[in-house]
């Protein structure tokens, strides 16, 4: 029971820092759409 709750919250954790990777490339595309080098990482 424990190891199956630990793994959940490493799902929670890893979901919500791709919704974070997601929203800051977007951000980052849309505001430094200029940049080559940002538009690039992002």
């Amino acid at each position: 029971m424990k190891a199956r709750k630990k793994n959940k919250l490493l799902l929670l954790i890893c979901f919500v820092l791709l919704i974070i990777f997601f929203y800051c490339s977007f951000k980052w595309r849309s505001e430094c759409g200029k940049n080559s080098l940002l538009a690039g990482v992002g």
